[in-house]
């Protein structure tokens, strides 16, 4: 395998990873409102 091949690869591959990462923060940040709205509900 060409090297810049591979190293067009590994900066997919990381690219990939960093969305992923962002994507899960943003629906962990969304479970964590309804969580919270959910409580503050239930209090009232």
């Amino acid at each position: 395998m060409p090297l810049c091949a591979c190293k067009a690869r590994r900066g997919l591959t990381l690219v990939t990873e960093i969305s992923l990462m962002r994507l899960q923060r943003r629906i962990f940040f969304f479970l964590y409102l309804a969580i919270f709205c959910h409580y503050t509900c239930s209090i009232k």
